[in-house]
């Protein structure tokens, strides 16, 4: 009797667990999927720097402004770990435009996105702990 007990404990266990781990992946899935079309989203309309031609800059803390939409077409999701998501560009001067060097200030558009998907991503979590 205790032995069927707990094996029906166990089995339940595993199954909750398996539950809470679909709902974690999920949740982190969309917060992925979020910040990658709220930092390309943030690149889209009208910007306030310089004009160059035909092309209008972004100022300086403005996310980068499109001109040939390399940079916003190349954000991408990748799952690096069974509930674990890398949101980023393969290009080569997006750190360059997020972080700022010595000749060209800020054009932050990844880590807005993040900071804007926290309290999202958080309350999600907890609806998904809940079972909501």
């Amino acid at each position: 009797m205790a032995g069927r007990r707990a094996a029906i404990v166990a089995n339940r266990t595993r199954r909750v667990s398996a539950l809470i781990h679909q709902r974690v992946h999920d949740v982190t899935f969309a917060a992925a999927t979020n910040i990658a079309e709220r930092a390309a989203a943030s690149m889209e309309g009208s910007k306030s720097g310089r004009l160059y031609g035909r092309h209008r800059a972004s100022a300086p803390g403005e996310a980068p402004a499109i001109d040939m939409g390399i940079l916003h077409g190349s954000m991408f999701v990748r799952q690096v770990g069974p509930t674990a998501y890398l949101v980023g560009t393969n290009v080569e001067y997006a750190p360059h435009l997020e972080m700022g060097t010595v000749n060209i200030a800020m054009r932050p558009f990844l880590l807005p996105a993040v900071e804007d998907e926290r309290a999202p991503y958080q309350r999600a979590l907890a609806a998904a702990g809940h079972g909501q």
